[in-house]
């Protein structure tokens, strides 16, 4: 009885993702688009602790998962943040420009 008990519990983390974080007051479960145990556990102090190319290329589903769930930032989202700051300071340094002559 307890070794069925065991084994439904380890197949059923195959369908299962469990995000956890400081930000998260408790875990957050959601089912995975298909079996597997790849990264089955995610931290999200863990991914966006790290510079986020290596983030991608180390956890490459949990980012996913993340951007998908709105815990983190999407690539979309950087992208037009990026964009917005660097025309801010293109706007801020041509101002400055044409105020000294």
């Amino acid at each position: 009885m307890l070794l069925t008990a065991v084994i439904l519990i380890v197949i059923g983390f195959g369908f299962i993702h469990v995000i956890n974080g400081s930000s998260l007051s408790v875990p957050h479960v959601i089912s995975k688009a298909a079996f597997g145990y790849s990264e089955t556990f995610i931290n999200i102090d863990k991914i966006t602790g790290m510079p986020w190319v290596f983030a991608k290329v180390k956890y490459p589903l949990g980012c996913k998962i993340l951007q998908d769930r709105g815990h983190i930032e999407s690539d979309e989202a950087f992208q037009r943040r990026v964009n917005s700051n660097y025309e801010s300071k293109t706007l801020a340094k041509s101002t400055i420009t044409d105020s000294t002559y």
